[in-house]
């Protein structure tokens, strides 16, 4: 399923923006009158999704920056008979120049405005605006000039066609009795094998180290580690040159590290192995009975047990035939969209595809310092490498909100309230999330419920491609 509103629109992106302050006086770098008339805002295209404002702030906005600045910066400023923090505004700017407050009033004034220009159009910023300060003085106020890319409008053809890969939902005895044997397996027993010989599936506990041109090399060694024969948790080759070993016994292995092993110093290399075999165990497995079911599950019968491994089978393969048909019918509506994505835009959602992908590492007990640059930023490679699938989860989302226009997909209030209502609950707040939302959020949720209830429609009118067979024949 695309990514929701929130990670691909990336609002309010004013927080941080760097004015570039030109003194040109009502001409801009190119020698263009850029006088306004009070209220006048020019608008015009640039490039593909990327916008110009150029708009003023008049000198009553003006001031009340230069009053927020004072605010802000008095504190640093001494003056003789005046306590730190309370030198008037009158003698800051004797003593430095009006312009010594312009940088923060600037700004005030830069934010009083721009956002509302870009809200009142409709335009949705992709991107931090481009800003450059065009004039400025306290009796005229400010003149901007701001570039800015701007979320794109898809363009779709023809996306009710799309046929998905019907797979079946139905379970065999033998995907049933597969299930069961791994609860067996699971459940084993490790009993001694005495002098047997060693043989997939048995439990070997060896003593080894590795060496590489005749040395030993770090993390080579291991002492009493029980070695499942069959189960990969050694380098390839390792695991099958044991089978026909027995305990006592001291053979040495020759492996080859693969190009890709984690550990750099020993990638592609060959290694020998000096092991020592302690022991060799073997499985008892339980029998298949009643009582069996009872102890691996919550049923008291194998019969009702085996139902049950058949019901959860089977809600396994509808979610996976779901999700195929979900993943056809996007391919589908995307290979029939056409539309400009900005660079920022990849370029943000690769970056939290990449964020998303290192939190789920260091979840599961990874060290991902590895993908972390001299910065302590992810390293450029890793966010790189997210890029197709940034671009594709983009391009799908914005097909989808142009079905749903195409579509007149409609929302209602009540809608937006229960999904609200999920997040509560899902966050466990007892707050009133809905009332504490923006208007702009709950447009954000308003088109994340549009955007499922298009992808809904289309796969219910997606066609099966044995029934488009059967058809034809």
């Amino acid at each position: 399923m695309p990514n929701d509103a929130k990670e691909l629109e990336r609002e309010n992106r004013t927080e941080t923006v760097e004015l570039n302050e030109s003194s040109v006086d009502e001409k801009d770098l190119n020698g263009e009158d850029i006088s306004l008339a009070p209220g006048e805002v020019r608008v015009e295209n640039i490039e593909e999704n990327k916008v110009r404002f150029i708009f003023g702030a008049d000198k009553d906005l003006f001031e009340r920056g230069m009053k927020a600045a004072y605010d802000i910066i008095k504190t640093k400023f001494n003056s003789p008979g005046f306590r730190k923090g309370k030198v008037p505004r009158k003698i800051i700017e004797l003593n430095y120049g009006k312009e010594v407050f312009y940088d923060e009033a600037i700004d005030f004034a830069f934010h009083e405005t721009y956002p509302n220009l870009v809200n009142d159009r409709g335009l949705i910023p992709v991107s931090q605006p481009e800003v450059a300060v065009l004039s400025v003085s306290t009796e005229a106020g400010v003149v901007f000039r701001a570039d800015v890319y701007v979320k794109p409008v898809a363009e779709v053809s023809n996306y009710t066609g799309a046929t998905y890969e019907e797979i079946g939902a139905d379970v065999s005895e033998e995907e049933i009795d597969a299930k069961i044997n791994e609860a067996r397996d699971q459940n084993a027993r490790l009993i001694s094998g005495g002098d047997k010989i060693i043989e997939k599936g048995d439990v070997a506990t060896i003593d080894y180290e590795g060496f590489i041109d005749g040395e030993p090399f770090e993390g080579g060694e291991g002492h009493d580690f029980d070695l499942a024969i069959g189960s990969g948790r050694f380098i390839a080759g390792f695991e099958e040159q044991l089978t026909g070993y027995k305990a006592g016994e001291n053979p040495e292995i020759t492996v080859r590290f693969p190009d890709d092993y984690h550990e750099e110093s020993v990638r592609g290399r060959e290694a020998v192995f000096k092991v020592f075999i302690r022991e060799v165990k073997i499985k008892e497995l339980p029998d298949i009975d009643d009582d069996f079911a009872a102890d691996v599950s919550e049923f008291d019968t194998l019969k009702e047990y085996r139902d049950d491994i058949r019901q959860k089978l089977e809600q396994i393969k509808r979610r996976q035939a779901d999700e195929k048909k979900e993943i056809d019918t996007l391919d589908h509506l995307i290979a029939n969209t056409s539309v400009t994505i900005p660079e920022p835009m990849i370029a943000d959602e690769s970056k939290a595809l990449a964020q998303n992908l290192l939190r789920n590492l260091y979840r599961s007990g990874f060290d991902g310092s590895q993908f972390i640059d001299e910065n302590g930023e992810i390293a450029s490679y890793v966010v790189d490498a997210q890029r197709e699938t940034a671009e594709k989860r983009i391009k799908a989302r914005l097909a989808l909100e142009a079905v749903a226009r195409a579509e007149n997909i409609s929302v209602s209030d009540e809608e937006i309230k229960d999904e609200a209502s999920k997040f509560k609950e899902k966050v466990n707040s007892d707050e009133d999330v809905l009332s504490d939302l923006s208007e702009r959020e709950k447009q954000n949720v308003k088109s994340d419920i549009a955007v499922r209830k298009a992808l809904e429609f289309l796969k219910s009118v997606a066609k099966p491609r044995e029934a488009e067979k059967n058809i034809e024949n």
